[in-house]
């Protein structure tokens, strides 16, 4: 995945575009198109908000979505790293990160310091339990969010 180029894409404008309007170099834009977020600039978040009528935090806000969103807010790495897949769950987590995402709630990645912690018989088990755990999660936050209240509890 490009990430910058990606969001670009999904906002309607090229690298070309962002340098004509902010001033950033080409080459500049070129080195960002295979780096992860953390190491973008400050002045690159000000120049792609310049050129999509966004705030810098807004440009950061999304990008961080979409590099969350393609890992799946961090089950994809987890996945991995036991050996572990389930399509039609993972597409099931997608859809309701998605979901909740286009309701305006920003979902932190998930965290699995506890489950590293833990003995375990059956990781493949396990692994899916915990990803049955963080759909029931986001379903309750998505009913919530449709009744009113607020998605998660504090």
């Amino acid at each position: 995945m490009y990430l910058l180029d990606d969001y670009l894409k999904s906002n309607g404008v090229s690298r070309y575009k962002v340098s004509k309007i902010s001033g950033v170099s080409q080459t500049t834009l070129a080195e960002y198109k295979e780096k992860e977020l953390k190491t973008f600039p400050v002045y690159l978040l000000d120049a792609i908000g310049m050129v999509t009528g966004k705030k810098s935090w807004e440009v950061l806000e999304e990008l961080k979505w979409m590099e969350n969103r393609d890992d799946l807010n961090g089950f994809e790495q987890f996945l991995k790293k036991h050996e572990a897949s389930f399509p039609a769950l993972e597409i099931k987590l997608a859809a309701l990160l998605d979901t909740l995402y286009d309701k305006g709630v920003t979902i932190d990645p998930f965290s699995f310091n506890r489950f590293e912690n833990e003995s375990h018989d059956d990781i493949k088990a396990d692994t899916e339990i915990a990803l049955k755990n963080a759909i029931a999660s986001l379903e309750t936050a998505l009913k919530n969010l449709e009744d009113g209240k607020p998605p998660l509890p504090k």
